[in-house]
């Protein structure tokens, strides 16, 4: 999306250069960040862990038991795989 683009005022697209004037805001800045793996999806986590597909990853999820329970098929461990492409920490 072109940067004259990124906000809306009034139904009409507006740079943010305009947006920033218009409400106010003389401290913000604009810049480009870049993230370490910012694509990262459910296939990737799957390929991740040995997997084909996301398919093969929520088959392998739902098919736990207390005697085969495996952390790295909760929710908590693909949101922190998530998070670690942005750089975050989980």
């Amino acid at each position: 999306m072109p940067a004259s683009q990124w906000s809306r005022l009034g139904g009409a697209y507006a740079s943010i250069t305009d947006f920033l004037s218009i409400i106010g805001d003389t401290t913000s800045t604009v810049q480009q960040i870049t993230y370490p793996a910012p694509g990262r999806d459910v296939t990737s986590y799957a390929h991740s862990l040995g997997l084909e597909s996301s398919l093969d990853f929520l088959a392998a999820a739902r098919a736990q038991s207390k005697e085969t329970w495996d952390h790295d098929y909760m929710a908590q461990a693909a949101v922190s795989y998530f998070r670690a492409g942005f750089g975050l920490t989980p």
